[in-house]
């Protein structure tokens, strides 16, 4: 068994890394709350574009690029701290199972650092460690796009398919962020023709440019969202694992003093029973000489 100085140690190591994981629990569920709150209007604004855009195309259909004209780009979001389980595994694993599909061509723009050297990206880039940083990364995520598009130099028009965690399933999905694909919507409610005031591809080139911004900022919350829930798991799983050897630290602390104990118990009594035989023959020497 330990030594009790050695379990006192491994206990207060234990104490002060439950103080950190207590810390970074708290800052998890400060960045949940945070994402909770904008997620939903977020997610209103892309709708209203993507409603916006069915109500055109109804009445100005646009052509759509053949799969074999355009610039394929899938946008990798990882994470870009640790300590989220498997979190980049999983995104790593679903992208082994798409190698296969479409992915002739295609370039692959990696976010996160924690994808680096995991996977074959033709650009990696830093992801956001926090929600105030996210409209930094989709500066970078554009300037890279466009980085690709120049090397390319084929005029063809991009297809931008991102894959990235979903925090509602707890899965990787992917989205289709370009060209957009809005659908004419079926409706027993007579539309209007739009008053443009510009020409009807002009409009709609404008309009995809919203959709794409508000649908990659949606896209980056719900994978922060994704990131923040894995990390919670992970710390109170942690929590949980460090609770158990705790008390099985302070169990075997006790069984230390109980020897301890017995010992000193042990100790006095043959301490006791010495000095008896030592008193006996003291008194039997006294009678002898009188």
């Amino acid at each position: 068994m330990a030594s009790k100085r050695e379990l006192e140690r491994r206990l207060a190591a234990l104490g002060d890394i439950g103080a950190i994981l207590g810390v970074m629990k708290n800052l998890a569920l400060m960045e949940t709350a945070k994402l909770s709150r904008v997620l939903a209007s977020q997610r209103g604004l892309v709708e209203s574009l993507e409603t916006i855009a069915a109500d055109f195309l109804a009445f100005h259909p646009q052509p759509r690029p053949a799969q074999g004209d355009q610039f394929q780009v899938l946008l990798l979001v990882g994470s870009q701290r640790g300590f989220c389980s498997d979190f980049n595994d999983r995104l790593i694993a679903s992208l082994a199972t798409r190698s296969g599909e479409d992915a002739s061509g295609r370039r692959i723009i990696a976010v996160g650092a924690k994808l680096v050297d995991r996977v074959a990206a033709d650009l990696h880039m830093d992801g956001p460690h926090a929600l105030e940083e996210i409209e930094q990364v989709i500066h970078g995520v554009m300037d890279s796009l466009s980085l690709l598009l120049s090397r390319a130099d084929s005029g063809h028009s991009l297809r931008l398919v991102a894959l990235y965690h979903d925090p509602d399933s707890g899965h990787p999905v992917t989205k289709t962020l370009a060209p957009l694909e809005g659908q004419p919507r079926s409706t027993d409610t007579p539309l209007f023709p739009p008053l443009l005031n510009i020409p009807p591809s002009a409009f709609f080139s404008l309009l995809a440019e919203q959709h794409l911004l508000a649908a990659m900022i949606e896209l980056f919350y719900r994978s922060l969202m994704a990131e923040s829930r894995f990390r919670l798991n992970h710390i109170e799983a942690a929590s949980r694992r460090m609770e158990r050897s705790s008390a099985e630290l302070k169990r075997k602390q006790n069984l230390a003093r109980q020897e301890e104990i017995i010992e000193e118990i042990e100790a006095i009594l043959a301490g006791a029973g010495m000095g008896e035989t030592g008193t006996g023959g003291v008194v039997q020497e006294t009678r002898l000489k009188g």
